[in-house]
C-alpha cells in the first residue's frame, strides 16, 4: 500500500511540476503578446491621428482653384472604438 501511495505522490509531484512550467511559459507568451497588442493599437490612433489631422485641412478642388474639406465619415463608420 505505501509504495502505491509513495509512486501516487511522486507522479503528482511531477505533475506539478509540468504545470507550473507551463502556466510561467503561458504567462510570459501572453505577456509578450499583450505587449505586441499595445504598440500596435498606438501605432492605429497614431495613425488615424494623422489622418484626420490631414482630413481636416483644405484641399484644392482638381477642377478649380477653391479649397474644400473632404466631408466623407468612413473613418467613423469603419473603425471602432477600442475602449
Amino acid at each position: 500500500m505505501a509504495p502505491l501511495i509513495v509512486h501516487a505522490a511522486r507522479v503528482a509531484r511531477e505533475e506539478s511540476r509540468r504545470t507550473r512550467n507551463d502556466s510561467g511559459r503561458l504567462r510570459l507568451v501572453s505577456r509578450s503578446n499583450a505587449r505586441l497588442v499595445e504598440a500596435r493599437i498606438a501605432k492605429a490612433t497614431a495613425t488615424i491621428a494623422v489622418t484626420r489631422e490631414r482630413r481636416s485641412l483644405p484641399m484644392a478642388s482638381p477642377w478649380s482653384g477653391l479649397h474644400w474639406l473632404l466631408e466623407d465619415d468612413s473613418l467613423e463608420r469603419i473603425l471602432l472604438p477600442l475602449d
